[in-house]
């Protein structure tokens, strides 16, 4: 009989011990995770690319974005995505999404990024810039960040 009761209080206290865990707060703050957007593809008729941290020809002291194409028939489109003049190295753009709508209007969603606290960096001027390649070119496009706001066409 004390065998029976020894079992079920054991039982009891590691079914206690585990509900008790399963509730316990934790002091890790969750931070939402962005889309991950494949780095070739194709979405609503158009292929795309994307190449993150290009180096361009153009160097932009504001963030925005501007087009170009190749002065040949059947040339790519390109759109250069940048977050502007940065004084140190570490800063990127991220395509987190692009999409389509039913009349032809592309909007390309980006999230610039900073250097962590930990890493080291370049004192040096630098102008991060995304590109996306598009085989051809929609009715309108517009570039904004993930959180909503819209970046300045810089022609």
């Amino acid at each position: 009989m004390f065998k029976k009761y020894t079992i079920c209080f054991i039982m009891a206290a590691v079914l206690a011990l585990g509900m008790a865990g399963c509730t316990k707060n934790s002091n890790t703050t969750q931070v939402a995770l962005q889309p991950v957007i494949e780095r070739e593809g194709n979405v609503g008729g158009y292929h795309y690319t994307v190449e993150e941290n290009t180096s361009y020809f153009r160097k932009n002291e504001t963030a925005g974005y501007y087009l170009d194409t190749l002065d040949q028939p059947n040339a790519p489109y390109l759109v250069f995505i940048t977050s502007g003049e940065k004084k140190t190295s570490g800063y990127g753009v991220e395509v987190t999404g692009i999409n389509v709508d039913a009349n032809d209007y592309m909007t390309i969603t980006v999230q610039f990024t900073e250097p962590d606290s930990k890493s080291s960096v370049k004192k040096e001027k630098t102008y991060p810039t995304t590109t996306v390649t598009l085989d051809k070119m929609p009715s309108d496009i517009t570039v904004e960040l993930t959180d909503g706001s819209t970046l300045m066409w810089l022609q």
